[in-house]
């Protein structure tokens, strides 16, 4: 919540010095959002009008004016002529009335109004950084699994029942690579990578029994698909730092096929590239020179043309 906002309670009340209310008049102008509040609070503090009322004397003020001129009548003027120092004590409230209440009342929910934006905000970034984080255990795993298999990176196999993006999480397990806060859900909570089946239990189930596990092992993260060389080969990515750094690894897409990852409301999705670094992306065209991470350069979910031609499946994906 900005200075400006804090201001709003004080500019509907006309408590603000001149200068303070000119400065909050302008940023209204030019902001449709904080009209948007303005009229909210003014909508929250409308009902304190209908009780509002005059300020009441103190109920002696009457006999004490008496007396005063009671007092003072018939007396010669004094030389020096001065004004009487009156002293009134305020009378004693014994409760707080009622349009003491829903000004308070008014001024809570003025004040929530605007912090529940604010603290929806911080929890979105909050899950955000989470994630990232989430992916990054998913890196440093990759990474050690690269180097003790020639600097591959995991790949998913094309006959079952290896054969779908899911299986990274097991591959890693068996490596024993993965670090054990690393989770499948974004934003990362109990269900720990670690907790998957593991590759000889997998190879033992029926084709049923795969597919089920298929569609959860993966949870919310896709994983690359590979890609086909020019003679239709397929291949696992590398970890090679003279290549560009490639996406590897996301949110998973909307089972709609179009569109950014749920994950994150829509709004976009974290990437993981094969150097390492976590980037929030916006669209889904977060690969080289624009590339969409979700289907290939003939927009299928399948295996890339090229080795820059990312595709990152979700969990049921198979290449």
């Amino acid at each position: 919540m900005t200075i400006m906002d804090a201001n709003l309670v004080g500019y509907l009340l006309n408590a603000l010095d001149p200068e303070t209310h000119r400065e909050v008049a302008a940023y209204l102008q030019g902001s449709p959002e904080a009209r948007q509040r303005l009229e909210t609070l003014r909508r929250g503090l409308a009902p304190l009008a209908a009780d509002n009322e005059p300020p009441r004397p103190p109920l002696d003020l009457v006999v004490k004016t008496l007396a005063f001129v009671a007092e003072h009548r018939g007396r010669d003027l004094p030389e020096t002529p001065h004004a009487p120092t009156l002293r009134f004590s305020p009378s004693a409230r014994r409760s707080w009335r009622r349009p003491d209440v829903l000004v308070a009342a008014g001024l809570l929910i003025a004040v929530c109004t605007l912090l529940i934006p604010v603290r929806n905000k911080l929890a979105y970034h909050y899950d955000l950084r989470n994630c990232q984080n989430n992916l990054r255990y998913f890196h440093q795993a990759m990474s050690t699994y690269s180097d003790l298999h020639d600097g591959a990176f995991p790949r998913v196999e094309t006959a079952a029942p290896r054969n779908f993006a899911g299986v990274i999480v097991p591959i890693l397990n068996d490596q024993g690579v993965l670090p054990p806060q690393a989770s499948v859900n974004c934003p990362p909570h109990s269900q720990n990578a670690s907790q998957s089946i593991s590759l000889p239990e997998l190879d033992r189930l029926s084709p049923e029994s795969v597919a089920r596990y298929a569609g959860t092992l993966g949870g919310d993260y896709s994983y690359s698909l590979g890609y086909r060389d020019a003679f239709g080969r397929y291949h696992g990515l590398r970890r090679d730092p003279n290549s560009p750094s490639i996406p590897i690894m996301a949110d998973r897409p909307p089972a709609s096929g179009w569109g950014n990852s749920l994950n994150h409301g829509g709004a976009g999705q974290n990437v993981l590239f094969s150097d390492g670094a976590v980037r929030f992306a916006p669209t889904r065209t977060a690969g080289v020179n624009g590339d969409d991470i979700y289907v290939n350069k003939l927009n299928k979910v399948a295996p890339g043309l090229d080795p820059l031609d990312t595709v990152l499946g979700a969990s049921p994906a198979r290449p």
